[in-house]
């Protein structure tokens, strides 16, 4: 047999366009194209084609397409909407209550705070009856049974309030009422019944968690001031010592303190708490300014402006308790902090003095001095009285009115006629009001024998 050439063997020939060395999908010539051979770009095998279609994947049809029915609208007479309006009244009762309460009409807010709770008991009954129990809103009972108590409470009906936080405390629904005992501790501690009042305080300190250390330094202040009413002084210093050495002392628990140990008669320990006193900052003063100069520059244009700004009168009223507070503590033990009462001001006096390189606009040491002056009267060194007052000439016109007020009057037991008038001339031109000056310059008429000048 003749072999073929390669080039017609098994092969098949020479190579073509559309044979062996073909590339699929190219852009080769090649046979007529077919479903079978068609280019791998094509999209009609995957099933897509140009006809936009719907997605219907459940294969619904179009017979269950269009647009979504109405919603179904709930009729006011249904169960659930008759208990919405109920609860709206029973809200609207509450409020009307503690609106009545703030304008101090306690008997009709008692009224509204009963009213209150006999729909409160209607609403539940009415849900319970409608198989709407798993809807009862513990919170708008809560709120109504709290109220009811406070109302009590103001209205000085103690046994039915103490009922009423008893109900609320004894709930395990409510995780939070235990702090209602400090309520109750109160309502003891008005009652006098001291001890009662003292352990309501200390459950409701058990209760409150160490993130509340503000609510927890009010009631051991509570408890403190139990004990200082029991005359338990010393269980009444370790309540007040925890607040102070806490990290958030205040003016009125370090007075308290104070004065527990003026009860025991501690000297040392006096002079040291005032020291702390003095320390404790006035209400709103930070650390950045002085807010007493921009408070005085803010009050005088906020008077020429006519303009009252409640969170400024609050301020500066505090602050002024904060000052009284001071003065009255330094006055107090002054006297007793050393065995020579005249030694015991000069050391408070030194104190104030410290104190005012702080706040220059306090001026309590120029008022301690003005006290130890008139202790100069009662211990009958009058020399050394008129010597003081006289040092106050130079000094603030607020205190040069009252040193001349006594001076004033010095002179009048004297008999001193001339100095005494003089004085008291002063003292009613720093201030025509001041009554005591008055009186003084109507007594040196009235010896005079010019009696329509003294009238």
């Amino acid at each position: 047999n003749q072999m073929r050439p390669p080039s017609q063997g098994m092969w098949g020939g020479p190579p073509t366009a559309g044979g062996l060395w073909q590339t699929p999908g190219s852009a080769m010539q090649g046979p007529p194209r077919t479903v079978d051979n068609r280019p791998m770009s094509s999209h009609r095998k995957a099933g897509y084609n140009t006809q936009p279609t719907q997605f219907d994947p459940l294969k619904q049809g179009t017979s269950m397409m269009g647009p979504a029915p109405p919603l179904q609208q709930k009729s006011a007479d249904s169960p659930e909407e008759q208990c919405l309006e109920m609860e709206r009244k029973v809200n609207a009762l509450i409020e009307e209550s503690a609106q009545l309460s703030l304008q101090k009409d306690y008997p009709l807010a008692l009224e509204k705070a009963k009213e209150a709770s006999k729909k409160e008991r209607m609403l539940c009954k009415h849900r319970e009856q409608q198989g709407l129990g798993d809807q009862i809103n513990i919170d708008l009972t809560y709120s109504v049974h709290f109220n009811l108590a406070v109302q009590y409470q103001k209205n000085q009906l103690y046994t039915e309030a103490l009922n009423t936080y008893s109900l609320i405390v004894r709930n395990k629904q409510y995780a939070q009422s235990g702090r209602l005992r400090v309520n109750m501790g109160n309502i003891y501690y008005e009652q006098n019944k001291l001890s009662l009042a003292i352990k309501m305080y200390r459950l409701a300190l058990d209760q409150i968690p160490n993130t509340g250390k503000d609510l927890k330094y009010k009631i051991a202040r509570n408890i403190g001031n139990a004990y200082v009413k029991i005359g338990q002084y010393q269980d009444a210093i370790g309540s007040y010592e925890t607040i102070m050495e806490g990290g958030n002392p205040d003016i009125q628990t370090g007075f308290n303190l104070l004065l527990c140990y003026y009860a025991l008669g501690d000297r040392d320990k006096l002079k040291r708490h005032f020291t702390k006193l003095l320390n404790i900052r006035k209400y709103g003063a930070t650390d950045d300014d002085d807010l007493d100069e921009v408070m005085d520059d803010t009050e005088k244009e906020a008077e020429l402006a006519h303009y009252d700004d409640h969170l400024r009168n609050e301020i500066r009223d505090r602050r002024k308790q904060h000052m009284e507070t001071l003065l009255t503590a330094a006055r107090l033990i002054a006297p007793m902090i050393e065995r020579d009462w005249l030694l015991g001001y000069e050391y408070i006096i030194e104190q104030l003095r410290h104190y005012e390189l702080k706040d220059a606009s306090s001026k309590l040491a120029a008022e301690m001095e003005m006290c130890k002056a008139l202790n100069f009267l009662k211990h009958k060194k009058y020399n050394k009285a008129i010597e003081s007052l006289k040092a106050f000439e130079k000094k603030d016109q607020t205190l040069k009115s009252k040193a001349a007020t006594n001076l004033s009057y010095l002179y009048f037991l004297e008999g001193d006629i001339e100095n005494g008038q003089k004085y008291a001339d002063m003292s009613v031109a720093v201030d025509k009001f001041n009554a005591k000056a008055l009186v003084n310059r109507a007594n040196f008429h009235y010896v005079k024998t010019e009696y329509d000048k003294a009238k």
